[in-house]
């Protein structure tokens, strides 16, 4: 069975003097590595797409998707981006939900969780995790997501990877143009939804149909 690849490559393009922050961002990564090994137990191989009208698969109590965002212009990219369920998770901060590293200055190019109603724990997040429960006794579970990219210009493309019975019961919200994309439609591709950047930041909202 294969593990969830956490990718350490996050080519933001910072400037030399925040190029130890950047460290932190490695080792946010390699923290959420050790986090999801149970979680990638329960999955089968990644994929980013099934073919329509499949019926969908039983998914499993724990699952993780990894959300990853790339300039092919540039070169810069995020994949250690991840969000789903865990069994010791909760509703709101958990010890899974590991702060997001965002950099000083510009360029950058990342993905976020923001969750500004989170008290003191209040802020934006690498990881966003909660419990099956919470997912599965509800009509829908949503994630809302942000990719921020500065210069807000050109042509990125985010993507995901993740157990294809996950997918085919999401699906992906652009709230500024408000077209809803299948997340297992396999006419995106591997690189997924092309966003022409036109501010700093775009909220996005996964939502999963248990």
């Amino acid at each position: 069975m294969s593990r969830p690849v956490l990718s350490i490559e996050r080519k933001i393009a910072m400037p030399q003097h925040a190029k130890s922050h950047s460290l932190g961002i490695v080792l946010a990564s390699l923290l959420a590595t050790a986090a999801f090994a149970g979680a990638a137990q329960a999955q089968t191989p990644a994929s980013g797409g099934v073919a329509g009208g499949v019926r969908p698969q039983a998914v499993a109590a724990g699952w993780n998707v990894l959300l990853k965002v790339e300039n092919p212009a540039t070169g810069w990219k995020q994949r250690s981006v991840r969000f789903g369920l865990m069994p010791d998770a909760q509703v709101g901060y958990d010890r899974h939900d590991l702060p997001s590293m965002t950099p000083f200055s510009a360029p950058y190019l990342y993905i976020a969780f923001p969750h500004p109603e989170w008290g003191a724990k209040a802020g934006t997040y690498a990881t966003d995790f909660r419990q099956p429960q919470s997912a599965f006794g509800a009509t829908a579970t949503s994630w809302k997501f942000d990719l921020h990219a500065s210069p807000a210009s050109g042509v990125v493309y985010l993507g995901w990877e993740g157990d294809p019975a996950v997918l085919q019961r999401s699906t992906v919200t652009d709230t500024q143009t408000g077209l809803v994309y299948k997340a297992a439609d396999p006419a995106l591709g591997a690189r997924g939804i092309a966003v022409t950047v036109t501010a700093e930041t775009r909220s996005f909202i996964w939502t999963f149909q248990p």
